[in-house]
């Protein structure tokens, strides 16, 4: 199964997200509430809220929100982890609507989450190429990302939570690999 997902290019899947698809920026109804939880070793996490879909989820507390987006970071820097959100409409599927464009997916596995199931993508993010003189150039990496995809229906429309984590390289993604386990394990849909 590896071997087939390595081949398919997200570039290549037509998206059709309806309109009332939310982005990465937040409104005036999205909260962000801190409240100390539970160590996970020796890491302190906080909990978020973002009210207007209805997902709390923790984050760590010593690092910095990139805001306008619902992303995190140790420093100012290429490595966070976050999560985003559209609805989208059949025929759509969760990962054309989510995954970057420009990725190939490495490898995909399924999650559970406390709601239900859920994928987790491993993808590798190329730059665009433009052709010069003719030819070619290799496509670069841009970025290495683990995506956790889960779907909720609801109101006749299907809502796509994506927890993710990017990086420069793969090393750099396995050290946010802890810290985007834990946002998603700790996710919960309220009311």
């Amino acid at each position: 199964m590896r071997s087939w997902w390595r081949g398919i290019s997200v570039l290549s899947v037509a998206v059709a997200v309806s309109a009332s698809a939310c982005t990465l920026w937040p409104t005036s109804r999205e909260i962000s509430t801190p409240t100390p939880t539970a160590n996970d070793s020796t890491l302190k996490y906080t909990t978020v809220t973002i009210s207007e879909i209805g997902l709390s989820f923790d984050v760590r507390i010593d690092w910095q929100r990139l805001e306008p987006a619902w992303a995190w970071s140790p420093v100012a820097g290429q490595s966070l982890v976050g999560v985003q959100w559209k609805d989208i409409q059949p025929p759509v599927e969760m990962e054309a609507a989510m995954l970057p464009e420009h990725a190939v997916v490495l490898e995909a596995e399924p999650v559970e989450l406390n709601w239900g199931q859920g994928m987790r993508y491993t993808v590798e993010v190329y730059a665009t190429v433009a052709r010069s003189s003719g030819k070619e150039a290799a496509p670069q990496v841009v970025a290495v990302q683990s995506h956790v995809l889960s779907a909720v229906v609801m109101d006749g429309s299907k809502r796509v939570y994506d927890f993710y984590a990017s990086a420069g390289d793969a090393e750099q993604l396995s050290a946010l690999q802890p810290v985007l386990q834990h946002m998603w394990t700790s996710a919960r849909l309220v009311p």
